[in-house]
Order: structure tokens, then C-alpha cells, then sequence
């Protein structure tokens, strides 16, 4: 059997879009098992990973003149469970580990509007002028 525990830190550079910029940050959790199912003499072995996950990610929006923005943030809850395969690389006991995995991930809140922002984005069009209209 084996442990693994993963921390890890991720972030994007700012994307420009016409009414600001967003830069995306996450911060994740893992915590993992492999259980090997074939005797420890049979090489490659094969064997079962289970994870539990936690994510934390977080949109920071900056708006141009004239425009609204808001970050948001969120955390997510992940869980998987796939077949291992487990190849040893030499007499040095590295091993290659081949993973599958079947992965559910729920949210742990909804997501928030800032007050007074609509419940649904609005509607955009372009006339043949090339006019911009919102609804």
C-alpha cells in the first residue's frame, strides 16, 4: 500500500478582454492511496487509487473605466477511484505509476453576485453598423 499527499499552488497570468482583465489563482489539496492487488513478486503489479481533493479558486477581476467587476471565489470537493499499474524503471526501486481514474467534483457553496448585479448576464447584439446593444 501506498500514501501520497499532493499541495500545490497555481496561477495565470491576467487576460485583457475589452471591458478589463481576470487572472485565475487555485490552491489544491490531495490525499491519496494505492492498494496493489497482485502479489509483491509479480512485476508490473496492478492495484486500485482512491483521492480526496480540495480546491480553492478565486477569478480577481480588474475592470476598465466605466465598467463593474468583481472577484469571485469557490472551493470545490473532488473524489476518484481508478486502476493502477505500477512498472518498476531499473534496480533502483523507481517505480512508473499508470493511473485511471473516474472523478466526481461538487462545489462547496454557490456562487455569489455582488448586490444589485443581475441574476443572468446580459444579452449582447451588433447591428449591421456595427453598433453594440445591450438587453
Amino acid at each position: 500500500m501506498g500514501l501520497e499527499a499532493l499541495v500545490g499552488a497555481r496561477a495565470s497570468p491576467s487576460i485583457d478582454a475589452p471591458d478589463g482583465s481576470v487572472a485565475a489563482q487555485a490552491l489544491t489539496f490531495r490525499l491519496g492511496a494505492t492498494v496493489t492487488l497482485t502479489s509483491p513478486s509479480t512485476r508490473p503489479a496492478f492495484g486500485v487509487t482512491g483521492a480526496i481533493g480540495v480546491h480553492a479558486l478565486r477569478f480577481v477581476a480588474e475592470p476598465a473605466p466605466g465598467a463593474q467587476a468583481a472577484s469571485q471565489g469557490s472551493a470545490a470537493l473532488t473524489r476518484q477511484l481508478g486502476p493502477t499499474l505500477l512498472v518498476p524503471l531499473g534496480d533502483r526501486g523507481a517505480t512508473l505509476l499508470l493511473a485511471g481514474a473516474v472523478a466526481e467534483a461538487g462545489s462547496t457553496r454557490r456562487s455569489r453576485r455582488p448586490p444589485g448585479w443581475p441574476s443572468e448576464a446580459p444579452r449582447g447584439s451588433t447591428d449591421a453598423a456595427g453598433n453594440a446593444s445591450v438587453s
